[in-house]
């Protein structure tokens, strides 16, 4: 009677990959759950599940925004006037034109043979031709500006015509010129047109102007220096930036 051997139990094959073993994970608070190797971890993308072996496909790269650079370029120099402190110096002068036009209206009244106080010639004919003085004075520097100094000697005669026609005017007003008639009014403005007071202050009122007009053209050939200098160095430096960029 043949006895049987007993079949020895084959013994288990080494992996032939890399693969790790199932390593289990104790969960204190569950039961243990066994965690898959490195190649069998299953990844969760666009809500589909894909096993670790199917390559995983790459998102397209998203395409680039244009990028936007704001550069801040600067301003062009603003070209300063003249006008502010010209119309100061011009009230500067009224004040000067003030001072030497009572001394020649004293010289005038004593040289007359006159006889009385001094006030009487510092009433509307001694105040009336420094208004319009230096309201023409500052009028004249408003327009002209920067100008040259040669502009000012011309609007110094537009100051003195000011300063007499305008005095002449007002004085006629201020005797009653419209109560007159035609004829005796212009008597009347021809008169004050004589008077050398009126006179006196409309030469003189030319003179304090071009004097004036002399250092205000000064300070305003000095502005125009100024603003060539910053045009300058501002189109200098929008060379250099433009170069920079290209």
């Amino acid at each position: 009677m043949a006895t049987k051997t007993p079949e020895t139990p084959a013994a288990p094959e080494p992996h032939d990959d890399d693969s790790e073993p199932i390593v289990a994970t104790i969960d204190e608070t569950g039961p243990v759950e066994p965690v898959a190797p490195a190649n069998q971890v299953a990844v969760v993308e666009d809500a589909r599940v894909v096993e670790a072996d199917e390559p995983i496909a790459e998102p397209a790269p998203a395409a680039s925004a244009p990028h936007v650079v704001y550069v801040t370029v600067p301003a062009a120099p603003v070209k300063k006037g003249n006008r502010g402190l010209g119309s100061l110096f011009a009230l500067l002068a009224s004040g000067v034109y003030a001072v030497l036009l009572a001394i020649v209206f004293t010289i005038i009244w004593f040289s007359v043979g006159a006889r009385g106080p001094l006030a009487v010639i510092f009433n509307a004919t001694f105040f009336i031709p420094v208004l319009f003085f230096a309201a023409a004075l500052v009028l004249v520097v408003l327009v002209l500006n920067r100008a040259g100094w040669w502009t000012y000697v011309i609007g110094s005669i537009v100051v003195a015509l000011a300063v007499y026609f305008g005095a002449a005017g007002s004085l006629l007003l201020l005797n009653g010129g419209l109560l007159e008639t035609p004829e005796s009014a212009a008597a009347i403005f021809r008169s004050i047109l004589g008077n050398p007071l009126v006179i006196a202050a409309a030469l003189l009122a030319r003179e304090v102007a071009i004097w004036a007009g002399i250092l205000i053209a000064y300070r305003g050939r000095k502005v125009k220096a100024r603003n060539a200098e910053a045009r300058a160095t501002w189109d200098r430096e929008q060379a250099e930036r433009n170069h920079a960029a290209a």
